[in-house]
């Protein structure tokens, strides 16, 4: 925010910051509203008070905005009740009300928002909505689009064609590209299963690529940062992760190649894991903050965000080198806070499309929110919603540029091109993003 061009008194100023004070809000846990029965008043209500106290970004949305929702949303919702009372169809009152929460909803930046609902309504996500709307004028063959969590790899683009969900992208992948000591394999949900919904696999992959000069650029994907929770009943996980750590301290490395396409995000401590040794001192990437109290603008100062070099520096990258970060529209949460810390590297750039938005990682999907902010659940009688999933706390870029709700942009943007890389199961298997990234580090390579 730019500052003022002078100087205001300190006496005027005092009487800005008190026309600008808000009273104390008599303010509800949602848990309070112990409705007899359905009550669509009071699930406008506990909601309106649930996110007025557990949302973190209040201070990025319009000023008043939330103020502005009461105001025109709690006369529609309490209609709705008057119009049940008197007899109207419930089911056709319940459509309405879900079309007032997607219309008041939809301007929200916080990437994870979700809201689930019961009667069977379907849950809204704004986040989804806008990733979505990027693809609309694609073609069928060649549109992303997917169900989240969805698809056999949780980053192959999606179309209802079960051919082109069901193929095995990351095998080409492999095939065509990462050619020497490759290593990819598939991880069942297992014992882990808040982050994982029924079809989905997890993946991981790594390997060296040649350098046309001698050596290697290594390559390494993974579909989320859970290799640490799987490598500890998984060897395959553990041989993954052991691998890429391994190749880091080569002489040999020319490159390094993070593939965070699809990558939905999970524990921010493996995105240390993942980086610490490619560098020699620490990294400010970002900084963060919490809320501090149950009231909107209620945050604590802003935090830095580093990452912190390996201890042992003969396990770290011997000479600096180019890291490039693969990211796309499904980059989510720490799937895009690792690309924003590659991208405060000397040497680091990012490949592909616009990351998701969803940058302010969650705590947890329960109730009570922690540190003053997160989701939470409706305990109350009322059931319109059920649950509410929101980011934990915020996360802004080193230069204090907020991605939340647009999604972080390449250095350079290249769209893949699902159409030629499959086709009608004949394609090339090219991987216009994944190439233009290894001749980003080898300009002379001269693979598909």
């Amino acid at each position: 925010m730019m500052k003022r061009g002078r100087m205001v008194s300190g006496a005027l100023m005092a009487l800005i910051l008190l026309a600008n004070c808000r009273n104390p809000v008599d303010i509800h846990r949602p848990g309070d509203f112990n409705h007899a029965g359905f009550n669509f008043s009071g699930a406008f209500e506990s909601f309106w008070n649930g996110m007025n106290m557990y949302y973190v970004f209040w201070d990025v949305e319009p000023l008043h905005y939330w103020d502005t929702v009461w105001d025109t949303y709690k006369p529609r919702f309490s209609s709705l009740q008057s119009r049940l009372e008197g007899g109207e169809n419930a089911y056709t009152l319940l459509a309405e009300a879900h079309r007032y929460f997607g219309e008041f909803l939809a301007p929200l930046a916080d990437g994870h928002l979700f809201v689930f609902f019961d009667f069977g309504l379907p849950r809204i996500s704004p986040g989804l909505d806008r990733v979505d709307a990027r693809f609309s004028g694609l073609a069928a063959n060649n549109n992303p689009r997917r169900a989240f969590f969805a698809s056999t790899w949780s980053g192959v683009p999606f179309t209802a064609n079960p051919d082109y969900t069901n193929y095995n992208f990351w095998e080409y992948t492999i095939r065509n590209y990462v050619t020497i000591n490759a290593r990819s394999f598939p991880f069942n949900p297992g014992p882990i299963p808040a982050y994982v919904e029924p079809g989905s696999v997890f993946r991981a992959a790594t390997g060296r690529i040649p350098y046309s000069g001698g050596g290697f650029i290594l390559y390494f994907y993974s579909s989320a940062f859970l290799l640490l929770e799987y490598a500890a009943y998984e060897y395959d996980a553990y041989r993954i992760i052991m691998q890429y750590l391994n190749d880091i301290a080569s002489p040999d490395l020319r490159g390094v190649i993070i593939d965070l396409r699809g990558n939905t995000g999970g524990y921010t401590e493996e995105i240390n894991m993942l980086l610490d040794r490619l560098v020699h001192e620490r990294l400010h990437f970002a900084y963060i903050r919490y809320k501090s109290g149950l009231n909107r603008l209620d945050l604590t100062p802003w935090i830095p965000y580093y990452i912190t070099p390996h201890p042992n520096p003969a396990e770290r990258v011997q000479n600096d080198v180019p890291v490039v970060a693969l990211i796309d529209d499904f980059s989510i949460s720490c799937g895009e806070l690792a690309p924003m810390a590659i991208s405060r590297m000397p040497r680091g750039y990012l490949i592909g499309t616009r990351s998701f938005g969803a940058t302010g990682p969650r705590f947890s999907d329960f109730s009570p929110a922690l540190l003053n902010g997160g989701s939470f659940l409706n305990l109350s009688g009322n059931t319109l919603w059920n649950q509410v999933v929101l980011a934990g706390f915020q996360t802004r870029s080193a230069a204090h540029r907020s991605y939340e709700g647009v999604g972080i942009p390449p250095n350079l943007t290249i769209a893949f091109d699902w159409a030629e890389f499959y086709g009608d199961g004949n394609g090339s298997g090219r991987d216009r993003q994944l190439l233009a990234a290894i001749r980003h580090i080898d300009p002379a390579y001269t693979g598909p």
